[in-house]
């Protein structure tokens, strides 16, 4: 009989967190004070359940598997063959001087 509510137990508990608890991540902004996300993650403007990637322009959807999701696009080839070219490339600011220096 223990063995039967037992095992009761474990299937209500799996079924309750597998669909209440499960596919509710949404962004909350702490992926940009992670360090290995704070340089291309922003909020995604149409979804909360979606993070958007600076760098790539995609949206990522962390509904599911939530700071996976960011991980798995972070090693993906486009994303680091980008992030490379981001940071080999000068900004944009680096050519421009400022109105100060321009009045001299």
């Amino acid at each position: 009989m223990f063995v039967r509510v037992h095992a009761l137990t474990v299937v209500l508990l799996w079924l309750f967190f597998r669909f209440v608890i499960m596919g509710k991540c949404v962004f909350n902004g702490k992926g940009k004070a992670n360090e290995k996300f704070k340089a291309w993650i922003a909020a995604d403007p149409t979804s909360k359940s979606k993070a958007m990637c600076v760098v790539c322009n995609r949206a990522i959807d962390i509904s599911s598997m939530g700071e996976v999701a960011l991980q798995s696009h972070m090693i993906s080839k486009k994303h680091k063959k980008l992030m490379e070219l981001k940071l080999s490339s000068p900004s944009v600011t680096h050519f421009l001087s400022s109105s100060s220096e321009n009045l001299r």
